[in-house]
């Protein structure tokens, strides 16, 4: 159980690393440690919210991309392709996904 965002992180420079916090029937939120990793194009049922708590990256999506910084959040509706560019070393994102 994750009790502190930023204690216990840990990274892997095959994938990120996903650590759930917590989960109900309506949502899910997750922890998300990135090194430089390009995600595989990933398209959810689920409505999602994700905050950008360290580093740099880019959204891409089927007709633009999005850069982020730290601290920026971007919100992905449901059946949105997009992949992500972790274009920090060290990543660190807050994920939610709602179920509508």
């Amino acid at each position: 159980m994750i009790n502190n965002i930023y204690e216990n992180l840990k990274y892997s420079k095959d994938a990120e690393i996903i650590d759930l916090i917590d989960k109900a029937k309506n949502f899910e939120i997750s922890r998300i440690t990135s090194s430089g990793q390009t995600t595989d194009w990933l398209e959810d049922s689920r409505y999602e919210i994700a905050i950008l708590l360290e580093g740099e990256a880019v959204i891409e999506f089927s007709d633009h991309k999005v850069k982020l910084k730290k601290g920026e959040v971007i919100k992905i509706t449901p059946h949105t392709k997009h992949r992500v560019y972790n274009l920090s070393p060290t990543g660190l994102w807050l994920a939610i996904y709602i179920t509508q």
